[in-house]
């Protein structure tokens, strides 16, 4: 008789693991995504954090999604990083909160999918429904949409895996985006040299 294994693929999502941050943080093996996470993974060596909370937006609908500037150095190394950390917690009945990296060199390209996803209309599209998003490397999703009512609005979500996702407005979207200007500025000054 030959036995098959029976991939994890198929198998997390028929018993719905991935609800699980911690078990789908658990399976992940690759490497990662962004500096700072490379950082915050350091094993036998002794890091330094400094971190400013920057701000904080309350959707709503409930949840907030937070924003601290960050600098860490391995002290072992003398190498050092910088960039933003974005914590996304959903409202109190869900209880799920993530938090995604952004890497300083990552920010400007951000700031500018930003502004571009924050000018999107319904016309960019012959469809009926449309969704304009960014992406980091760090898997944090900035997303511009319409809904049912037509109305234009936002959704910040974090984490791999299952996602935490608050929504919020446009004008909340640029309080965002001010906020991560103001990170971006904060974590510069006051990296490790």
């Amino acid at each position: 008789m030959v036995r098959r294994a029976i991939p994890l693929s198929i198998l997390v999502p028929l018993f719905g693991f991935p609800d699980s941050p911690s078990l789908a943080q658990g399976l992940r093996a690759d490497a990662p995504r962004t500096q700072i996470e490379e950082f915050t993974r350091a094993t036998d060596t002794v890091v330094i954090l400094g971190l400013t909370r920057v701000g904080q937006i309350r959707s709503d609908l409930g949840g907030t999604v937070g924003l601290s500037a960050m600098s860490l150095r391995d002290v072992s190394t003398g190498r050092s990083t910088f960039g933003i950390t974005v914590e996304v917690i959903e409202a109190e009945r869900a209880g799920r909160e993530s938090n995604s990296f952004v890497d300083f060199d990552e920010i400007d390209k951000m700031l500018d999918g930003i502004d571009h996803i924050m000018k999107a209309t319904s016309g960019i599209t012959a469809h009926e429904n449309f969704e304009a998003y960014y992406k980091t490397k760090g898997e944090l999703e900035i997303v511009v949409f319409n809904g049912a009512n037509k109305a234009i609005s936002a959704s910040v979500a974090s984490g791999i895996g299952a996602k935490s996702r608050v929504f919020i407005s446009i004008d909340q979207l640029a309080e965002l985006r001010e906020m991560i200007a103001e990170a971006a500025r904060i974590s510069e000054r006051n990296r490790f040299k």
